[in-house]
């Protein structure tokens, strides 16, 4: 399968220094369907773990990051995050591509008094707007 993906992923704590601090690949190629990888981050000043299986869904372009392992999964049994890259047809006559990431975050809490914390959410939504171009 062919990739959709923002950037490629080895590039990322290049280009979001200031909280992805390292990624590695557990199982596979970089890029590709069905890669698990481990991601070294920190989340509020703290350093964190997060290890994932990506899927790759070109046709739809879209990509899921199914989390398997790490700080995020001490509190949920399920937390996916899933970007969806809806391209505009109108270019607004400059010549790049213009289009909308929609991101969607499935989860499940671990214990039914896990507090829902916006930690995470926050976290992803800063990383994804602030520090990288995305293209699909």
């Amino acid at each position: 399968m062919n990739r959709c993906h923002p950037i490629s992923s080895h590039h990322v704590p290049d280009r979001t220094p200031t909280h992805i601090k390292a990624v590695h690949v557990h199982e596979g190629d970089w890029d590709c369907h069905d890669t698990f990888k481990f991601w070294i981050y920190t989340c509020e000043g703290k350093l964190e773990v997060f290890k994932e299986r990506v899927e790759y869904d070109d046709a739809k372009k879209k990509v899921k990051l199914n989390g398997l392992d790490g700080d995020v999964m001490k509190l949920y049994k399920v937390y996916n995050v899933i970007y969806e890259f809806v391209a505009k047809e109108d270019d607004n006559g400059e010549g790049k591509p213009q289009g909308v990431a929609k991101l969607t975050i499935e989860y499940e809490k671990l214990k039914p008094e896990v507090h829902i914390t916006p930690r995470f959410l926050l976290f992803i939504l800063n990383e994804s707007d602030n520090e990288v171009e995305m293209r699909c």
